[in-house]
């Protein structure tokens, strides 16, 4: 078992991005303009896009992850990733 394990850390994390895609199934978690989603499912993932225009990096996420997007950040706790 490893330090963070020890102490139950949950680290949110961010991420810079020009461009993303959500894939799998994910919902809107406020119903409104928020970009705040909820992962329906395991595997559910987001695709970004990031500069130079050629790098990719695909994160899979955790059923019931919570993420939030705006202003080209993404924010998502580490736990949550698979």
């Amino acid at each position: 078992m490893n330090v963070k394990q020890q102490m139950h850390l949950d680290i949110k994390l961010y991420k810079i991005f020009n461009t993303c895609k959500l894939k799998g199934k994910w919902k809107n978690k406020n119903n409104s303009h928020n970009h705040d989603y909820i992962a329906l499912e395991n595997g559910s993932s987001i695709v970004l896009k990031l500069n130079p225009p050629n790098l990719t990096e695909t994160f899979s996420f955790k059923k019931d992850a919570n993420i939030s997007i705006k202003d080209g950040l993404i924010g998502y706790h580490d736990k949550d990733l698979l």
